[in-house]
């Protein structure tokens, strides 16, 4: 009965806080007033940052500004668009290799309370954005806005709040490359800033949800990692989301894109490119977002492919992928790919050149079909397909060959979707 009443006390009048800073302690700056001056931290590497804010959709301008003229990190949004830059050098935004930028359309966030957090992996070069709307003590998860990768520098310099940054407002020649020139014209709650330290461990921010008070954990439900569906189509330039049945608030979707020429790339707003594999002639491109409050009704290139595809799931987020291998002949075996997290889901990609109507003999023991997809867009065409595999323990995954029913140029590509904020186990002796 105890248990009951305790049940019904938290569902009516409490809201449990998904704390994703309290594994962090007290930031090592916060910034409360505009534009600062402060001397800030000197000599971090990675860093994490929260930017509390409630930001319109007019509002425009740098909003952050840390480390030199050289180096560092960038943030402004521009009428419902963030760009977030780390930099090592001077490169432009985006595509710069020099530099991991991410661009996304905050729109669905606009206009209320949300917290902006960005985490910077020195050594994995890597940028990462996410949103908890709401903001500080809501119970809302993080979305992923997106993340990115440097790829010709070995590592970024040292990010710091510095005494030559101002909090925002300040526009330099480096901050100018996110395509923004004036100082912010919104207002900024405050801005909490973690450096790099023994106890500083970005690589699981996000992923290990809620924190609890020591001995008293409430185990939160989160949905289970899943299949939501798929869309395709052949020489198009573009697809429906809205095809894919009940898309909705956090599913993740992946877009593959194949077509037998280059230079196409992805028109719509907002979207992570993930790489680029191919074989024969045939250029395969790979893009993913976190679908807003209000999810993309469709998602459109440059101009006619081979085909497009867009697969969607949910309660996970995109972790990482393979870099590719091609081959000739009709079976090709796809790359392992190391599963940090139980209960993941891996997505296989496979394409075959020229030859738009070719089927699969043979998929990946274990995974799903999700989409078989030709068409001729240019020159002689080609065909794409998508598997999926759910609930893959951690450890080394290894998807089995695939056989297309003809034999050409192949190419494939293995993709990991990590599930979102596990359950927390309640504490010994004490179950609701």
């Amino acid at each position: 009965m105890l248990n009951q009443h305790i049940q019904t006390l938290l569902r009516q009048n409490f809201v449990i806080p998904n704390d994703y800073e309290a594994n962090y302690g007290t930031p090592d700056y916060t910034i409360t007033s505009f534009p600062s001056t402060g001397t800030g931290v000197d000599n971090s590497v990675d860093v994490l940052i929260a930017i509390d804010a409630n930001i319109s959709s007019t509002d425009t301008g740098i909003i952050l500004d840390l480390g030199g003229d050289a180096v560092g990190l960038a943030v402004g949004v521009d009428s419902g668009t963030l760009r977030v830059r780390a930099y090592q050098g001077y490169p432009a935004f985006p595509g710069d290799s020099n530099g991991a930028g991410v661009e996304a359309n905050i729109s669905s966030y606009t206009g209320s309370d949300a917290t902006y957090y960005f985490t910077v992996d020195h050594s994995a070069r890597t940028l990462t954005a996410y949103v908890q709307p709401g903001g500080q003590g809501s119970s809302n998860s993080l979305v992923n806005l997106g993340s990115d990768t440097a790829t010709t520098v070995s590592s970024f310099g040292d990010y710091s709040y510095r005494s030559n940054s101002k909090g925002y407002g300040q526009v330099s020649s480096t901050v100018a490359a996110l395509g923004y020139t004036t100082s912010f014209s919104g207002t900024i709650d405050e801005i909490r800033y973690w450096a790099e330290s023994t106890s500083l461990d970005i690589s699981s921010f996000g992923s290990s949800g809620p924190t609890q008070a020591a001995g008293f954990a409430i185990g939160i439900a989160v949905t289970s990692p899943s299949f939501v569906g798929s869309v395709s189509g052949g020489a198009v330039s573009t697809v429906s989301l809205s095809s894919i049945t009940g898309l909705t608030q956090d599913d993740v979707v992946l877009v593959l894109s194949t077509d037998d020429n280059d230079g196409h790339s992805i028109s719509s707003s907002g979207w992570t490119y993930l790489g680029t594999v191919g074989s024969g002639g045939v250029t395969d491109r790979h893009y993913a977002k976190t679908m807003g409050a209000t999810p993309d009704t469709g998602v459109s290139l440059n101009r006619v492919v081979d085909s497009l595809s867009a697969c969607a799931f949910r309660g996970v987020e995109y972790e990482s992928a393979s870099s590719g291998t091609s081959t000739s002949g009709s079976t090709i075996t796809p790359q392992s790919i190391t599963v940090t997290t139980d209960n993941s889901i891996v997505v296989v990609f496979a394409m075959i050149d020229d030859d738009p109507t070719s089927t699969i003999s043979t998929a990946p023991t274990g995974y799903t079909t999700a989409l078989v997809q030709g068409g001729t867009g240019n020159r002689q065409g080609s065909a794409q397909a998508v598997f999926y595999k759910t609930g893959v323990s951690a450890g080394t995954e290894s998807p089995s060959a695939i056989t297309w029913s003809t034999s050409d140029s192949l190419s494939v590509r293995t993709f990991l979707f990590k599930p979102t904020g596990p359950v927390q186990p309640a504490a010994a002796g004490f179950t609701l």
